[in-house]
């Protein structure tokens, strides 16, 4: 049965990693979005969170949460990323 990660940084965030591959601290994240960084893509940009050589298998989900919880957006809005509409829905391709 699989077990969702836990919260990054919930017990020390001092000393808590969020993405060890890159070596971002739950520290790096806060001040993010201290700095005005309101979605986990621009947080990206300045931190290289979640563009480790995992690609995000391992920090992605509990670095989506701690860019929720840290901005209080839900977390389709703290990932930063705009849905797209499928190229089928846009006729551009055959529904299969």
């Amino acid at each position: 049965r699989a077990v969702p990660p836990a919260d990054a940084g919930a017990d020390d965030p001092a000393h808590a990693y969020v993405c060890l591959c890159a070596d971002v601290s739950v520290k790096d994240m806060h001040r993010c979005v201290e700095e005005g960084h309101g979605s986990l893509e621009l947080c990206k940009q300045h931190t290289s969170v979640t563009a480790g050589p995992c690609e995000a298998r391992m920090c992605g989900l509990a670095a989506l949460r701690l860019m929720a919880k840290a901005t209080g957006q839900s977390l389709d809005q703290a990932s930063g990323r705009s849905a797209r509409v499928s190229s089928a829905k846009l006729g551009l391709v055959p529904e299969s």
